[in-house]
């Protein structure tokens, strides 16, 4: 690809310039704009790019490649800036103007934004939602790989052929769910609704330890089925069934008991639950105490701003940092899940997209100080 202006027709030459005066003044605020240009055509240019071009993007005329069905430029742009930008939130001016003229840090975006573009099919919101949010490194991993989870569920289930595996309904049945609820995060971080997505990560939490502590076991999950059927019908009605109702343990509280009476499925021999989150957690497979801390204190952090409460709480402006790093854990948990059921590693493109989010989080741990 022939990358200099001056082998194309003048009209050529202005009208690339006059979009790259676009591009400058349209990401201005999220990276410096003579630097973005010049990184942009160093990436058109470069051999690494050629086949991301020729595999990820419908382009018609090569020597104008913003003239094909996907534009490539505004892509290109769109992923430098971001990723710019997310890498210097917590920067100083002086350093980010010290990584402007930096190197390392100029080829290091070239190289992540090169990943990205390789990776663009598998963030469904690209071209749809119109949220350069989606472009940051954090946002842009959890996009693909929840994407390709639910792609590899799709096309298991597609044959009608449920994994020989025990519980396999239940299990796929939530992962479904927590997938399309670490879309629904996805989308409210990057409308800037924090405060929603807050709720949510809290739901995503409890079914994740839901998921984690009835696991394999077929009878707990009818039980807990037929408790979901007490909970839509009070709901629905404002009264308790009267089959739940004479289940009821004595002295306790019958709202716990809707939520959560299920775990007694779990643990036959105990005679007393207070029936809340925290045993639930306790009940779960796979995890060990320091996982199950992190995300009891997560789950608390988020129970702040159920029902609207965070209206009267300041939402600091990187909230959307710690609810993705920790959706962020909890979906490479559910990769490792989806691989164990299918038998498929998470590989897109020649990316292992469970590594690549995983780098992501320890990225955003360590450069944003997210507590645990």
């Amino acid at each position: 690809m022939n990358n200099s202006n001056f082998d194309l027709p003048k009209e050529f030459q202005t009208f690339i310039k006059h979009r790259n005066d676009l591009f400058r003044k349209n990401f201005g605020n999220y990276i410096k704009p003579n630097l973005l240009i010049r990184l942009k055509e160093e990436i058109k240019s470069s051999p690494e790019f050629k086949e991301v071009l020729q595999n990820c993007y419908d382009t018609e005329i090569n020597f104008i490649v913003a003239f094909g069905v996907d534009d490539v430029d505004f892509d290109i742009c769109s992923n430098l800036a971001l990723i710019n930008w997310y890498l210097n939130l917590n920067n100083s001016d002086e350093k980010k103007s010290d990584n402007y003229k930096n190197q390392t840090y100029c080829a290091e975006l070239k190289k992540r934004t090169i990943l990205q573009c390789r990776l663009r099919k598998l963030v469904k919101s690209f071209g749809e939602n119109n949220s350069l949010l989606a472009h940051t490194p954090i946002n842009y991993a959890i996009h693909c790989l929840t994407n390709h989870i639910i792609n590899c569920i799709n096309k298991h289930m597609a044959k009608s052929n449920l994994p020989d595996i025990p519980n396999a309904k239940f299990r796929i049945n939530t992962m479904i769910v927590m997938a399309t609820t670490l879309n629904s995060i996805l989308s409210l971080t990057e409308i800037n609704d924090c405060g929603n997505a807050f709720a949510l990560l809290r739901t995503l939490i409890e079914t994740t330890f839901v998921y984690l502590s009835i696991y394999d076991n077929e009878n707990a999950a009818e039980v807990y089925y037929k408790f979901m059927e007490f909970r839509n019908n009070y709901e629905m009605t404002g009264e308790y069934p009267t089959e739940f109702l004479s289940i009821v343990p004595k002295n306790t509280k019958k709202q716990n008991f809707l939520n959560y009476g299920w775990i007694d499925s779990l643990s036959p021999t105990e005679t007393k639950h207070n029936y809340t989150f925290k045993e639930v957690v306790n009940l779960s497979k796979k995890t060990n105490p320091q996982y199950n801390d992190h995300f009891l204190s997560a789950y608390k952090h988020c129970c702040k701003y159920v029902h609207g409460n965070y209206l009267n709480q300041g939402i600091d402006k990187l909230s959307f940092i710690w609810i993705l790093e920790k959706a962020g854990n909890i979906l490479v948990n559910l990769s490792k899940q989806i691989s164990y059921i299918f038998g498929e590693e998470s590989i897109y493109n020649n990316i292992n997209l469970e590594e690549n989010l995983i780098k992501s989080i320890e990225e955003t741990h360590n450069f944003f100080n997210c507590k645990y």
